[in-house]
């Protein structure tokens, strides 16, 4: 329009008529009113930074330093910056830079021009890693990003952040990957003022920011540590938790539900305590109006588990119990309980699972591809044969399935061993002459039979692997959590060794193939213990 500087924000119709605009998108009211074709308007032009346009010059072979003279001098001595130092690189190390964080496409950028970026790289990043809306895997929310009618600022800056990240380590472009930090700073700056607006707080836009910036973790683990992952995991549980458990029947809030309940359920497990993920409530309201498939079930078991090893945990660190045997040994008869009625469940879903898939669940197929140990013969492979699936949904349900077997029976096996040494404490302690406490015959307690041996089902994870790692560039990822406990399940025997090398170098190759960076900043070894028991 005439009379504001900079470029004309008016439609391309109304600006040949030359009249005021009212600025409607994606047609304006004004020629809508007219009964004219609105030729929408002038997209701004976007930039991105490539390494490829930086014009290359030749560098000298010998480069000898040209002698300064006096008269040559730099007349400002501050201009001159000394070389840095060995022991200023270490002290810059594992830090993220935050002076430069403004200085992004973010600040530079309009909101409109940051919306064209945006649906440019969204649509570039699913079209490399396709994320099937179909199927009820962790992440499939981010494919109905595109159509999702309105974007709150943080929501924006998040997703810019995984998006660019992802593509920049695609394609080994650092200046990408250092725009993705700066959207990330962006993005937790963003996140923290719409938790403090009571209009933003409980939005599923929030939600799914917070989620954007715990996939951001994963992928690029910036500080070098699982603590900000754990953090943020914390406060997305906390905001999941406050806008209850009927705010997810909306299509993106329900697939946000079910990616956040794997993890947090994951997680769960891992810091042995439990999870408001068990409670009815939250396993029935958020599928009102929406279909629960099978392996949610799983998930609901999963959470009565970590409940289970909460308990037992507690129990057996109590110092006020284990002063009194008799106590602790009918409290851990309890529990024992509790998981045997718990491995019924297990079998039982396992079982509904056969019957809704046409065929078998897996069938075993030569290996194409194996993760062999360095130096090992093609006569002595580890995992000679491989399993495969009719699909991926099916293969992480048996992974995840094998996965939580392995934790219980290895608890069960622990707990039986502790019944035993309670059981001679308690006959030790008794007087001579005195009748010992009643205390229950190990002959009574079920016998373990298929529980005896969880390494048969961590071997059966591994063998898993290969197909998930032809099944899609993301996938692999969903196979960390099985592995990690098939990894600590064949650690305990030293007769595995080798299993546990090969299932260590799958586990490498996951982080290297699908950008799992978290992986290889977890602070202890893959075979220490977080999920079996010991």
């Amino acid at each position: 329009m005439v009379g504001v500087t900079g470029r004309s924000k008016t439609c391309k119709t109304c600006k040949k008529r030359r009249i005021a605009c009212s600025l409607e998108r994606p047609s304006c009211n004004t020629c809508v009113k007219s009964s004219r074709v609105c030729e929408g308007y002038q997209d701004a032009p976007i930039f991105i930074l490539d390494k490829r346009s930086i014009p290359s010059t030749p560098k000298e072979q010998n480069p000898s330093p040209k002698p300064t003279s006096s008269s040559q001098a730099p007349d400002n001595p501050k201009i001159a910056k000394p070389a840095s130092t060995k022991s200023e690189v270490t002290r810059l190390e594992r830090t993220i830079c935050t002076k430069e964080a403004y200085k992004s496409l973010w600040h530079i950028s309009s909101p409109h021009t940051r919306a064209v970026y945006r649906e440019q790289i969204l649509s570039e990043f699913l079209t490399n890693y396709p994320q099937s809306p179909s199927e009820p895997r962790a992440g499939s929310w981010l494919a109905l990003l595109p159509s999702h009618p309105t974007y709150t600022t943080a929501l924006e800056a998040s997703i810019l952040a995984v998006c660019t990240a992802k593509l920049g380590r695609t394609h080994n472009d650092q200046s990408l990957v250092k725009e993705s930090l700066k959207f990330y700073i962006q993005g937790l700056w963003e996140l923290q003022r719409a938790l403090w607006d009571e209009k933003l707080m409980y939005r599923d836009e929030t939600v799914a920011a917070c989620m954007c910036l715990i996939i951001y973790e994963v992928a690029e683990c910036p500080d070098q540590s699982i603590k900000g992952w754990v953090g943020h995991l914390k406060g997305c549980a906390r905001l999941f938790q406050l806008r209850g458990p009927k705010m997810y029947r909306s299509e993106m809030a329900h697939r946000l539900f079910l990616t956040f309940r794997q993890i947090e359920i994951q997680q769960a497990i891992a810091e042995r305590r439990s999870t408001f993920l068990s409670q009815p409530e939250w396993q029935s309201h958020p599928w009102k109006g929406h279909q629960k498939h099978i392996s949610q079930q799983l998930l609901d078991l999963m959470a009565q588990a970590a409940g289970m090893i909460e308990t037992a945990y507690q129990t057996i660190g109590n110092p006020n119990l284990q002063a009194r045997p008799d106590i602790l040994l009918v409290t851990i008869l309890g529990i024992v309980d509790q998981g045997w009625k718990l491995d019924i469940m297990l079998r039982a879903f396992y079982r509904r699972f056969e019957k809704t898939t046409a065929g078998p669940l897996f069938w075993p197929k030569l290996s194409s591809t194996p993760f062999d140990v360095e130096q090992e013969s093609e006569s002595e492979k580890v995992f000679p044969v491989a399993f495969q699936f009719p699909s991926m949904t099916a293969a992480h349900t048996c992974m995840v399935y094998w996965a939580t077997s392995c934790i219980l029976w290895s608890g069960l096996k622990v707990l039986y061993s502790l019944l035993a040494v309670f059981k001679a404490q308690m006959e030790g302690l008794s007087c001579p002459g005195e009748t010992p406490p009643r205390s229950p015959d190990h002959n009574e307690l079920p016998p373990l039979e298929h529980g005896l041996d969880p390494t048969i089902l961590a071997k059966n994870i591994c063998q898993s692997v290969e197909y998930c790692m032809r099944a899609g560039p993301m996938t692999p990822a969903s196979a960390v959590f099985p592995l990690k406990v098939a990894i600590e399940t064949l650690s305990i025997d030293p007769t595995f060794e080798k299993e546990v090398a090969w299932a260590e170098d799958a586990m490498e190759r996951i982080r290297s193939g699908t950008g799992v960076r978290i992986i290889g900043h977890l602070g202890c070894k893959l075979t220490d213990r977080a999920f079996i028991p010991g």
